[in-house]
């Protein structure tokens, strides 16, 4: 036994030779051609899964848009034109608009803290209303 032992520690260069010789031969011969074929296989494998799952993201997403959002986005449309032509008429309004925004504010003060600060802060609403519907004053 201590011969053998000798006979590899005095040449480790030729088992290692030995070792990879044995190593290379039980792997199967694989040509350039086979690996290449493999990989472009398993490459169209990978890119149609992702593509197919993007497609089916895609249409979730759309049909999620075209079911929920068209229609609010249409509405919020719609209103906000009427805001739009609100907001250009508001002068003719202009006392509905002041007292009822006052009123509004003063009466969930009111509920809230009490009739000091709600009227305090139904005035203060009510002039901050009407500078915004008329603006300031031009004192010349």
């Amino acid at each position: 036994m201590s011969s053998s032992n000798n006979s590899n520690n005095e040449n480790p260069i030729q088992s290692i030779k030995e070792m990879t010789a044995k190593a290379t031969s039980s792997l199967p011969s694989l040509s350039l051609k086979t690996i290449v074929k493999t990989t472009v296989s398993k490459t169209n494998t990978m890119l149609s899964t992702l593509e197919h799952t993007k497609y089916t993201m895609d249409q979730n997403i759309h049909g999620f848009f075209s079911s929920r959002i068209r229609p609010l986005l249409t509405q919020m449309s719609h209103y906000g034109k009427r805001c739009i032509v609100l907001y250009q008429k508001r002068e003719y309004y202009g006392p509905q608009i002041v007292s009822g925004s006052a009123a509004a504010v003063s009466s969930i003060v009111y509920l809230r803290r009490g009739r000091l600060p709600a009227i305090v802060s139904g005035g203060v609403t009510g002039v901050g209303v009407y500078t915004g519907i008329y603006g300031l004053p031009k004192f010349v």
